[in-house]
């Protein structure tokens, strides 16, 4: 403890009964922890706030991730042996993120700023701000490595994930869809076409599939749509998936060890199942949950929101579906308790998700985002993995580091932490290194 620094923190104590400085604790092998602080008996501070008994206090000029994580394990393994009720940290300042210093602050952990707490002037409020850390990644990966071992964790997949393993993104999809309607109308409108027809559907990927079914005179359930949904999705399937391997052996792991804190289930907004069969090849039992079936003991559920289409069309109990259109979008949000967006909710009220292969940009995913912050005091719990992109084809370096300022801050209000990366290839080596 640095007494020079904190000579007016230090007063606070030295005239107070019961309460001891560089105090020792008995460790294994004959080692001790020196407490900065020991406060034997309830201490009451000059602001009115009271320091409970039995409570041991670290001063620190700056707030690391390696403090939090080393004092919270010191406290948690010897509060008994110790008979210490309460470990509080007092910092003068830090660069980690006010809402991952906020996961660590509990009941008997508390993790304070010294200006605030001591401060007679500071009244009991939350403060929630966002720090800028682009050039900090290893502290937002240890934020999300920490997170996973405190929490039950719902992993989110969007289209990136499927485009890893060689399927098509949706405007592919559409054009396939296209083409489809061409030859069998016998259209003068096709493939070569596809810009112009979504300038006549106002640039919407759900309205221009619409203008495919309805030209194809088909219902968006009927099961030759599906067939050519079909066609389009394996038809460039890779013969490796990275990025797939890499979840499904994060979840095998966790499985294998039985954790407490582990992967709990899989929410997808892709129609493949492709991560099933990666599962499959790791014995990991699992159920594809695309309608309100029920998921048994010892399944893990991948939860497919926007309807399932297996590779092999027939070889499951599965009745194939797809929200494609924009009457099925319509659907989806006219229902309130529809079974996805319940299971959506759950996991972002319950558990720490993380978005995988997100642009972030469906407007029914930010709604229940928005709905789940409720009540958070704007604490973000989760987590989204963002590619670095130009802000624009000619955009200078400090446009786009703004332009992520921006939208780091968007994603911050909708209760997401951004793990940025520069190409997709990395991100398998991060969900490793996260999960593992």
């Amino acid at each position: 403890m640095e007494e020079g620094k904190y000579q007016n923190l230090i007063e606070l104590f030295q005239n107070k009964e019961n309460v001891e400085f560089e105090y020792p604790f008995k460790l294994e092998k004959g080692y001790s922890y020196y407490a900065d602080i020991y406060v034997k008996e309830e201490c009451k501070l000059p602001n009115g706030k009271v320091i409970p008994p039995s409570t041991i206090i670290e001063i620190k000029e700056r707030l690391l991730f390696d403090t939090l994580s080393r004092y919270k394990k010191l406290f948690e393994e010897n509060k008994e042996k110790w008979e210490v009720s309460h470990f509080y940290i007092f910092y003068k300042e830090s660069r980690i993120p006010q809402p991952f210093i906020r996961q660590y602050t509990n009941g008997n952990f508390q993790v304070h700023s010294i200006d605030e707490f001591f401060s007679k002037e500071h009244q009991a409020k939350s403060y929630y701000y966002y720090y800028w850390y682009e050039n900090d990644d290893k502290t937002i990966i240890n934020q999300a490595r920490n997170a996973v071992m405190q929490n039950r964790v719902t992993l989110f997949l969007g289209a990136g994930v499927s485009r890893d393993a060689g399927l098509p993104a949706w405007d592919s999809l559409l054009e396939d869809l296209l083409n489809e309607y061409q030859q069998k109308k016998k259209s003068s409108i096709g493939q070569n076409n596809y810009k112009s027809v979504t300038d006549q559907c106002a640039n919407s990927s759900i309205i221009t599939a619409r203008y495919i079914r309805t030209g194809l005179d088909l219902s968006s359930k009927d099961y030759k749509f599906i067939q050519m949904i079909h066609q389009s999705l394996y038809k460039q399937k890779g013969q490796t998936h990275p990025l797939i391997d890499a979840i499904a052996e994060a979840v095998q792991k966790c499985h294998q060890a039985n954790l407490n804190h582990d992967i709990e289930s899989i929410i997808t907004y892709n129609y493949d199942d492709l991560v099933e069969q990666a599962l499959d090849k790791r014995n990991v039992k699992n159920l594809s949950v695309y309608e309100s079936n029920r998921v048994m003991q010892n399944e893990f559920p991948i939860y497919h929101v926007h309807g399932i289409i297996p590779e092999q069309l027939g070889s499951k109990a599965i009745t194939p579906t797809a929200i494609l259109c924009e009457e099925d979008y319509h659907e989806v949000y006219r229902e309130a308790y529809l079974w996805s967006n319940i299971e959506q909710l759950h996991a972002l009220n319950r558990n720490t998700c993380f978005f995988i292969g997100f642009s972030m940009t469906d407007p029914n995913l930010r709604r229940l985002l928005d709905i789940s912050q409720k009540g958070t005091e704007g604490k973000a719990n989760h987590f989204v993995f963002m590619q670095k992109k130009p802000f624009g084809s000619t955009s200078s370096s400090k446009q786009d580091k703004e332009n992520r300022k921006i939208q780091q801050q968007i994603l911050n209000e909708l209760g997401l932490n951004v793990i940025w990366f520069d190409k997709f290839s990395d991100l398998p080596k991060l969900i490793t290194k996260i999960f593992n």
